[in-house]
């Protein structure tokens, strides 16, 4: 709570200029020799199998246990169940400071274990580009933390934030008695490491190194700001019910660079399809 009084609390600025190119999104940012897809995947998956010829970085297989919701299940390379979800995303930086990031600062930020979590497809497409107003995960237990970890990436990057985030950032936390500023080790594991790891060949022709996914025209036309109502933020929207938040398109954070299809297990909290997404961060100015 004290993080978060102490970022300052403006309006959304428009997204002009926006380009997700700029970030470096997917790229091997830490130098490890393996790409930041794998490296989540190498971190938050369990029951890891791994490439044979892939110097220990691509993940064949393994198990999640699903923070947004609270569910565990099987990955398999090609699956579309699981995309890499940027906690504070892109484009939702980009309107509260990052705009005035170096190109070197923004790749930090998109590439930053402290920023990236491996979750349910139709989750991460469900929240989008939302901020803490419009999205919560549907999990009520990690609310807590995924609110912590929000205002920890805030900080460090000195984002600010919109009044309707902050008024729902302290809803929850006022839940969360003594729940700490999030400090806790998030760095990516080396190549070849990670939970009760194995190795195999793989099964089909592979590369061996996740393939960018498809581009989004959405995302291409972002710098466009016309209709843009985000510098009005809503209150009332702090609920997770509220469902995609139109904003940071999925495309392209596929582990696989596959373009999600299937959706997660039937326990989704919310399975229903989500809209298809378009290049702003509020529903109703940036469709």
């Amino acid at each position: 709570m004290s993080e978060l009084n102490g970022l300052d609390v403006r309006g959304k600025d428009y997204r002009t200029g926006y380009d997700p190119q700029e970030f470096d999104w997917r790229s091997d940012a830490d130098h490890n020799g393996c790409d930041t897809p794998n490296d989540v995947l190498r971190r938050d998956l369990d029951e890891l199998v791994l490439e044979a010829g892939t110097n220990g970085c691509t993940v064949a297989a393994g198990r999640l246990d699903d923070k947004y919701l609270g569910d565990s299940y099987d990955f398999e390379r090609g699956s579309s169940k699981i995309e890499i979800d940027h906690i504070v995303s892109r484009s939702n930086a980009w309107q509260t400071g990052a705009a005035g990031l170096t190109y070197d600062e923004l790749r930090e930020f998109s590439n930053d274990p402290l920023n990236l979590l491996a979750v349910s497809s139709t989750l991460k497409r469900q929240k989008s580009g939302g901020d803490a107003a419009a999205w919560l995960p549907p999990n009520e237990d990690y609310r807590c933390e995924y609110v912590s970890r929000q205002i920890a990436v805030k900080q460090k990057y000195g984002l600010w934030v919109a009044a309707a985030e902050k008024d729902a950032m302290e809803e929850v936390l006022d839940l969360c008695a003594g729940q700490p500023s999030f400090n806790k080790d998030v760095d990516w594991p080396q190549p070849g490491e990670g939970d009760s790891v194995t190795t195999e060949s793989a099964s089909q022709e592979s590369s061996g190194e996740p393939s960018e996914g498809p581009s989004d025209p959405a995302e291409e036309t972002a710098g466009n700001p016309a209709g843009d109502s985000s510098a009005k933020d809503s209150a009332g929207d702090s609920s997770a019910a509220k469902g995609s938040e139109a904003g940071d398109s999925g495309a392209g954070d596929s582990p696989t660079g596959e373009s999600p299809a299937a959706p997660p297990p039937e326990s989704a909290a919310n399975p229903t399809t989500p809209a298809t997404e378009s290049a702003g961060d509020d529903r109703r100015g940036e469709r």
